[in-house]
């Protein structure tokens, strides 16, 4: 399978909403919004050779976390093809995550990285890796929007 379209997905605040009623927060069992997951399918459906990598700090249990997004209607499990490194001392940050994942896996196609907290990815220390058009920042009070499923399409159309 030739993979060349991938999303780097962060989890809460773009399938799960900062202080919604199944926010990570204040669910503890983990539920997503089927809302927010219903645009992540759109997402998909939309772009049939798009892919995702688990960039969210759920990727330390991604089997657990994808169960759960299924729990909320997830379609797309077989469009998961890995995560980025999971460092537990927190040395570090999500930039240098992806950075990383991209060269082990000598990737050379687009991608996105879809997250609602991006200051460590657009100011860290590889800032020179990632360019505008490959962050989506989604607002963490909204999650997923129907704005950010046409962002989507409009980077790999």
């Amino acid at each position: 399978m030739d993979i060349n379209k991938i999303i780097f997905l962060d989890l809460d605040g773009v399938l799960n909403i900062i202080n919604g009623k199944l926010s990570t927060a204040i669910c503890k069992n983990y539920h997503f919004e089927p809302s927010l997951v219903d645009n992540l399918n759109i997402a998909l459906e939309e772009n049939p050779d798009l892919f995702i990598v688990m960039s969210s700090s759920w990727r330390d249990d991604m089997p657990d976390a994808i169960a759960q997004m299924k729990i909320s209607g997830f379609k797309y499990e077989d469009r998961f093809i890995g995560n980025t490194r999971f460092d537990k001392n927190m040395e570090s940050f999500r930039d240098e995550e992806i950075k990383d994942w991209i060269s082990e896996n000598k990737f050379i196609g687009d991608f996105l990285i879809i997250d609602d907290f991006i200051e460590p990815i657009i100011n860290g220390r590889f800032v020179n890796y990632f360019n505008e058009s490959n962050i989506l920042e989604v607002n963490p009070m909204i999650g997923l929007s129907s704005k950010d499923i046409k962002y989507i399409s409009s980077i790999f159309s």
